[in-house]
Formats: C-alpha cells, sequence, structure tokens
C-alpha cells in the first residue's frame, strides 16, 4: 500500500500503454455521483431561496453550523427528509458543512465559535 498522498503532492501513473499522467490528492472520481447530485439539489433549493452564491458573501459561522446540526438532529430522530424542500436533511447538514469550509479556506463570514482563533488573538 503506498502512503497518501498530501495536498499539492502528484505521482506520476504510467499505463501499459506508455501514456503518462499526474495523480493527485483531489479525487473527484471517488465521490458518488447519486448524492453529488442530491447534495446539488439541496444547494438548488437554498440558491432558489436566497439568491445563488449568497453564501460566499459570507455569515455568521453559527449560522450554516446551527442549521447543520438541526438536520442532523431531525435525521437521527428518523425524519429522512426536510420538510420545506422534500430533500434529505443529510444533503442540508452537507451542505452547510461545505459552507463552512468555503468560510474556512476563503476567510469569509464571520468566525464567532467560542474558542476560534480569531477570537483568541
Amino acid at each position: 500500500m503506498t502512503q497518501p498522498l498530501k495536498p499539492g503532492e502528484e505521482i506520476r501513473i504510467v499505463s501499459a500503454t506508455g501514456g503518462a499522467k499526474g495523480k493527485k490528492l483531489a479525487s473527484l472520481g471517488s465521490l458518488d455521483p447519486k448524492a453529488l447530485l442530491v447534495l446539488a439539489e439541496a444547494s438548488g433549493f437554498g440558491a432558489a431561496k436566497y439568491e445563488q452564491h449568497n453564501y460566499l458573501r459570507g455569515y455568521a459561522w453559527s449560522l450554516s453550523f446551527d442549521a447543520c446540526q438541526r438536520h442532523l438532529l431531525a435525521f437521527w430522530a428518523g425524519e429522512e427528509l426536510d420538510p420545506e424542500s422534500g430533500l434529505p436533511h443529510l444533503a442540508h447538514a452537507a451542505w452547510h458543512c461545505l459552507a463552512m469550509v468555503s468560510f474556512q479556506i476563503r476567510s469569509i463570514g464571520t468566525d464567532d465559535r467560542f474558542d476560534s482563533p480569531q477570537r483568541d488573538a
């Protein structure tokens, strides 16, 4: 078994035909396309409700954290689908996780975590 790649690393793969191509950590082909389509539907529902890319303007991180937790708790309590959208609670929770990843890597919104590095600075 090979060592996992790190972000930014690449290994050269040479096929039996002699063709070569670099392999990187980002393995988009490993993601379940059916799950991604449901996630995209949750994204589309939010875009229709708030405007496409609205979240990239940023807002308090706790708003997405709270919404994510509400969807997870509803799922855990046995409710499969969000009554407002008709989409899986888990798709909405996943969307809010991705929104928080966007906030973090783009440094947008307000990091209002109680023990955030920004609060301690």
